[in-house]
């Protein structure tokens, strides 16, 4: 486990690996699926004594919706970007693991992971509200505080906060825990593309999981694992334009407008979804730089560049290492 991938284990106090160790009861994978955080999620579980757990499943996401979107008026990330800034505002402690965890990544990569930019995000018309209209606003992660202990969030200038890059990945984190706490002895858990597994798969042996491509025609390949998270974040899941030039929803908070198309996508794997969402978004922002940040950091990752002759696949020396591509 690399240097930063064991500091952003240590921010979310506590947060367990799964080993897939559960009943042995039962026979034959369960499956569920349905919406959930604008995208689509699916489970699938073997062995569990009771079955998957449906109910306990779908009040877990509509939990982290409640306190994680910015998309929901009343959730808990909504109701303090609209507190002023300057006093502690209470929230959920798996807000606080979150925006920890958050930290970590934005430390790292110095600001490339900026959970802060949601004004340019609604900017470019990729987020919930209008255009940027107040100049007071800041975009600056330095200026959100945190606290477990009540938990709580500060800003201490007027900051818009967006957790749509780390979020889905604790939601399916959030899952997996649960499934394994149900007894069941293998998992998978995916929200729109991030996942994570633990146990054998269905048949025995390692999960086998397609790499999605960024463009027709492109296979960038398979990804084989025992137990982790696994995310991809791509700069063609959601585009527009712009004075004629096309735009995507991923935004470079130092810059103050989207990455430029350099890297089309980038898979990480990370012992939870959580962090493998956040690295893979701030590998997206890196761009050029972002294969010099994985080896100097020890991250598990696959990226993929536009080239003259199409796309080009580079893969980490973790990954290589970790044997879970291309074995």
């Amino acid at each position: 486990m690399g240097s930063l991938i064991r500091v952003l284990w240590r921010a979310v106090f506590g947060l367990v690996v799964l080993v897939g160790m559960g009943s042995l009861g039962g026979c034959g994978p369960d499956s569920l699926s349905g919406a959930t955080m604008g995208t689509r999620y699916r489970v699938l579980g073997e062995a569990c004594p009771d079955g998957l757990p449906e109910a306990r499943v779908a009040a877990v996401l509509d939990e982290v919706v409640r306190e994680m979107s910015t998309w929901v008026q009343d959730s808990g990330l909504s109701r303090f970007n609209r507190a002023p800034p300057g006093e502690w505002f209470g929230v959920s402690a798996d807000m606080v693991r979150v925006v920890a965890a958050a930290a970590v990544v934005s430390d790292a990569t110095e600001g490339a992971f900026d959970v802060t930019a949601l004004p340019l995000v609604d900017e470019y018309g990729f987020g919930p509200g209008a255009a940027l209209a107040d100049e007071a606003v800041q975009v600056d992660y330095h200026l959100l505080e945190f606290r477990e202990h009540p938990p709580a969030l500060r800003k201490r200038a007027p900051l818009q906060v967006d957790l749509s890059a780390i979020a889905k990945g604790f939601a399916v984190d959030r899952v997996a825990e649960l499934l394994a706490g149900a007894g069941c002895r293998s998992a998978l858990v995916e929200i729109g593309g991030e996942l994570r597994v633990f146990g054998t798969a269905p048949g025995g042996g390692a999960w086998r999981v397609a790499i999605e491509s960024p463009g027709e025609g492109f296979a960038p390949g398979t990804l084989i694992l025992d137990e982790g998270g696994v995310a991809t974040s791509g700069d063609y899941r959601q585009t527009g334009e712009r004075d004629g030039k096309r735009t995507t929803h991923i935004i470079d908070a130092r810059t103050g407008t989207p990455i430029d198309g350099t890297l089309a996508s980038a898979t990480v794997i990370a012992p939870t979804a959580m962090q493998a969402d956040a690295l893979a978004t701030a590998l997206m922002v890196l761009g050029r730089d972002a294969a010099a940040f994985a080896e100097t950091h020890d991250v598990a990752a696959l990226l993929v560049f536009r080239s003259e002759d199409g796309f080009a696949t580079q893969a980490s020396p973790a990954m290589r290492a970790s044997g879970a591509f291309g074995r």
